[in-house]
């Protein structure tokens, strides 16, 4: 299992695990209260909408599945991609999802018409995570190519490049007010970058393995999370 997002209102986790199942798990009893079975492949991820009325959920099979999160019903099938979607992000409004793949593209969809809207290109290899800014104007997007890319939401121009990991981003997270990205890798380190300029503010180092996780302690963004673990 790899993918996992909460629910905040309804005090449920989503979880995503190969053997091709969503589980729904109530938080004060862990009793399981759904299965959700759509995808044929490994499930990579999952994360629900900002009003937790949809989960969004990314597979090995090329699928992005909608999942109506009172009903647990499937909502919509998006398709597109040629191989592994490992990584999806809603906007703010819960209308508009980005999702990454190893197909080395990111696609945008608008989820009230059901369909992909764009294609980005960009980096040259698996991708593997992206995620919109707290405010949505902007959305970054990581992979294998070492690099971290910056996007902008309205154009869907790719406004920086951030380049300076030695091995491959394995995630990263906007602070709270989106003015810096923290990137992590299997380089051992987790980077901060200024989103405005692309520019490279510091580097961490201390891990003695793969990191393969980053998070900021919003709202002061003043303490950096990461963990490593062997692979």
């Amino acid at each position: 299992m790899r993918g996992l997002d909460s629910n905040k209102i309804f005090s449920e986790i989503a979880s995503a695990s190969r053997d091709t199942t969503i589980r729904i798990w109530n938080v004060s009893t862990g009793a399981c209260l759904h299965v959700l079975k759509g995808h044929t492949k490994y499930v990579r991820t999952v994360v629900y909408s900002p009003d937790c009325k949809l989960l969004a959920s990314g597979a090995d099979d090329g699928v992005i599945i909608l999942w109506n999160a009172k009903s647990w019903q499937m909502a919509q099938k998006l398709k597109g991609h040629e191989d592994s979607v490992p990584a999806v992000s809603f906007d703010r409004t819960g209308l508009k999802l980005v999702s990454g793949s190893r197909d080395k593209s990111l696609r945008v969809w608008d989820l009230r018409r059901g369909c992909c809207v764009r294609v980005l290109y960009g980096h040259s290899h698996f991708l593997t995570a992206v995620k919109f800014n707290p405010d949505s104007t902007q959305f970054a997007s990581g992979a294998w190519d070492k690099s971290v890319r910056i996007w902008d939401a309205n154009s869907l121009d790719s406004t920086h490049s951030c380049e300076g990991h030695t091995a491959k981003v394995s995630s990263f997270d906007f602070n709270q007010n989106g003015t810096l990205v923290a990137t992590s890798s299997w380089d051992k380190s987790v980077k901060i970058w200024d989103t405005k300029t692309g520019f490279l503010q510091r580097t961490f180092h201390g891990h003695e393995r793969y990191v393969n996780s980053v998070k900021f302690n919003n709202p002061k963004s003043s303490l950096l999370v990461s963990r490593y673990a062997a692979f």
